[in-house]
């Protein structure tokens, strides 16, 4: 479903969901506070899940945007069905670092900011979550 450029989509594994993400080049607190609900609607499953968040394409993270990410992590990770997470940003060293600085505000590794798909699905794995290749 893209929903004002934010593209989610979800698939269901035996054991797991897999929730994508990936964001447009200009984020701002309007679009993406517009879209969340839409985001947060996509955990709703009786399964666990993980996510893979892609924020590679991002050229413009709006500073009032900024807290609305923070309460999208703080809420994903209090919820008991996450089984892992993490955020592809390519070689966008603005988007991996304010990433990484929100994560450890809300007490997670910044480790889980990865540049690649492959390092992602690493992640996922070590997480012990059953990631097929060709996601």
């Amino acid at each position: 479903m893209v929903v004002g450029g934010f593209d989610f989509s979800f698939v269901d594994y035996p054991e797991f969901r897999l929730i994508r993400a990936e964001l447009p080049t200009l984020v701002t607190a309007d679009g993406l506070s517009t879209v969340v609900w839409q985001f947060l609607e996509i955990y709703e499953s009786e399964l666990p899940f993980a996510v893979l968040s892609d924020y590679s394409k991002v050229r413009s993270f709006a500073e009032p945007a900024i807290p609305v990410l923070k309460a999208v992590l703080e809420r994903s990770f209090c919820d008991e069905r996450l089984l892992a997470a993490t955020w592809i940003t390519g070689g966008n060293d603005a988007m991996r670092d304010m990433v990484r600085r929100l994560l450890v505000e809300v007490g997670r590794s910044p480790d889980l900011v990865v540049a690649t798909r492959g390092e992602a699905i690493a992640v996922l794995r070590a997480a012990g979550v059953g990631v097929p290749d060709d996601i």
